[in-house]
């Protein structure tokens, strides 16, 4: 009986895996499915890039008022109170949204993810030109890195931050007011060695209606212009 043995000889995986990539944005909801949508697209997470290494990583989404918007998570950033009446309440907590947004009028948006190059990809049309846009996140390191390049400076787009204040999502679900005295304070902004960073300090309890700072969660970001027309 011969031996059977597997080979990638002769096969070229990025031509076969690009056949596989994720061509996302779609302009008609899937069948069978309600979706809520705004202008042309569907905000639901199923038509969201995802990037991410396991602990740190992102949520791409397009949308039509904003660019695109990098919705930034971590595994290990949770709430730290158990709030009375409320189940739960110690799940992962947002840690802000990156936005791609352009500097006029854009149309023919496109977003997918590359397997073979294992980042999210897209672009749009702008007033003058393209613009192209590709992220990763690093394999190793706590890093999420955004290239845009635009065919004219005209139409490079901006790129801001929004913190989002590190309390427990469930609390919107739960219909209850928490004791504001558990909810750790919202972020603070500051520099440090040209570097924009956002800090969010946790609360712990300490006795009953008693609470102590406990950890935080620190968001860097910066922007390095390479030319007129592109970015990091």
């Amino acid at each position: 009986m011969r031996e059977r043995h597997s080979s990638s000889a002769g096969v070229n995986w990025e031509a076969f895996l690009s056949e596989c990539d994720l061509d996302l944005l779609p302009k008609k909801p899937r069948t069978g499915k309600v979706h809520h949508h705004i202008g042309d697209f569907s905000p639901e997470w199923e038509y969201g890039a995802f990037i991410g290494n396991g602990m740190s990583g992102a949520m791409i989404y397009q949308e039509p008022r904003r660019g695109m918007r990098w919705e930034l998570g971590r595994n290990d950033v949770v709430a730290h109170n158990f709030l009375t009446g409320i189940d739960w309440a110690t799940p992962r907590v947002p840690i802000g949204n990156l936005y791609l947004v352009p500097s006029g009028d854009a149309s023919d948006w496109t977003m997918k993810i590359s397997l073979w190059d294992a980042e999210a990809q897209g672009s749009y049309q702008g007033e003058r030109g393209s613009v192209q846009w590709k992220s990763i996140c690093h394999a190793d390191k706590d890093l999420i890195v955004i290239e845009v390049t635009a065919d004219h400076p005209h139409d490079r787009p901006e790129v801001t931050y929004e913190p989002e204040h590190g309390v427990s999502p469930r609390i919107r679900y739960a219909g209850k007011e928490p004791d504001q005295r558990a909810l750790p304070p919202k972020p603070t902004e500051m520099v440090v060695q040209e570097v924009d960073v956002t800090v969010q300090t946790f609360l712990t309890e300490r006795e009953q209606g008693l609470f102590d700072p406990e950890g935080e969660c620190a968001v860097g970001r910066k922007i390095v212009q390479i030319s007129p027309t592109r970015i990091f």
